[in-house]
């Protein structure tokens, strides 16, 4: 009984000091705009939760989700959760004081662990049924929902000086059908798909991450019921390309996949968080694909990319290393 004790104070002193650290390089949202955080060691590589389309609610599914993720949290140290989009279906919310935000979020990812990890947000089209500003405006006033706008860079430091990268889309501009119904899409006109585009190509620019991580609500490429977007093919595709962009996390489409075609860009979707699960095919360029409830598992470090997927039991559906530019092996 006194070693359970203590295994539980020394997890509670490692999630305080994880908290610490996030709290004293990011006060508030404002202030965390590209700053590099979160210094990781050799022994300690970065690990994060990637889920998307999980705005349901609380529904049994999404806390069955839920449990799963908090049941991770307690074992492996989780630094973060990356949303994929679609926070809240059907129609995004009204304002920063909606109850949505209780019955979906608060009370559903509220566990001991959960409740102490950050998430950094991208929005999806359900979002853009409400009040996305509404979205930006929650973060202002809650560290653990960061959105500082409809698309933001984060840096997180790696071991020896290396960085990676992660750049947070806003996909729903690129969609024109979107903006041919601005009675739904009340903000989409808002939004300048070229002045995104500017950003990015900018930011890969700049840049000499040793990973180069982008997040969107829509996948380039998906087996799923939606499909792939042709337009964000148009818009990324090539940019990915000469940029060595590693990896591009989507939801949409409600399942798990990875696709790999030719280039340097693994594509993953993510989108078992709690809505309806669609069935999924296998394309030419699919790695792995499962019509399931669950979330990706990802583990950072300088060489190295391990990506898992969990189902709602916990069961482990399929796992992938991607190395580093320059390293020859990655297990």
């Amino acid at each position: 009984m006194l070693h359970l004790i203590q295994s539980i104070s020394n997890l509670n002193i490692h999630i305080l000091i994880r908290v610490s650290l996030f709290t004293l390089f990011c006060l508030w949202n404002a202030v965390c705009s590209s700053e590099i955080l979160l210094t990781t060691s050799e022994e300690e590589p970065l690990q994060f939760i990637v889920i998307g389309d999980w705005g349901m609610q609380g529904s049994r599914q999404q806390h069955q989700v839920a449990a799963q993720m908090e049941r991770l949290a307690a074992r492996e140290a989780i630094d973060f959760i990356i949303s994929t989009g679609d926070n809240f279906y059907p129609s995004g919310v009204k304002s920063s004081v909606d109850p949505l935000w209780k019955t979906t979020f608060e009370d559903v990812y509220s566990g001991p662990y959960l409740k102490q990890i950050p998430w950094y947000i991208v929005l999806g089209n359900h979002d853009y049924l409400g009040e996305i500003h509404a979205q930006i405006e929650y973060g202002r006033e809650h560290d653990n929902w960061i959105l500082e706008n409809n698309y933001y860079e984060k840096k997180f430091s790696l071991a020896k000086n290396s960085v990676a990268q992660f750049l947070l889309l806003d996909s729903s501009v690129f969609i024109k059908a979107y903006h041919a119904r601005p009675d739904l899409y009340r903000h989409i006109g808002s939004q300048d798909p070229a002045s995104q585009i500017k950003w990015l190509r900018e930011k890969l620019d700049e840049t000499d991450a040793v990973w180069r991580i982008t997040v969107g609500h829509h996948p380039l490429y998906s087996s799923g019921s939606h499909g792939g977007s042709k337009e964000l093919q148009t818009a990324l595709a090539e940019l990915f390309d000469k940029h060595h962009v590693d990896v591009y996390f989507a939801g949409h489409d409600h399942h798990l996949e990875h696709i790999k075609r030719i280039g340097p860009t693994h594509y993953f979707i993510s989108g078992g968080g709690g809505a309806r699960i669609r069935q999924v095919g296998t394309g030419e360029h699919t790695l792995f694909s499962a019509s399931s409830l669950g979330f990706a598992h990802v583990v950072l470090d300088k060489h190295c990319m391990r990506v898992r997927f969990i189902n709602e039991t916990g069961k482990e559906l399929y796992r992938t290393a991607i190395p580093a530019k320059l390293t020859i092996e990655c297990e």
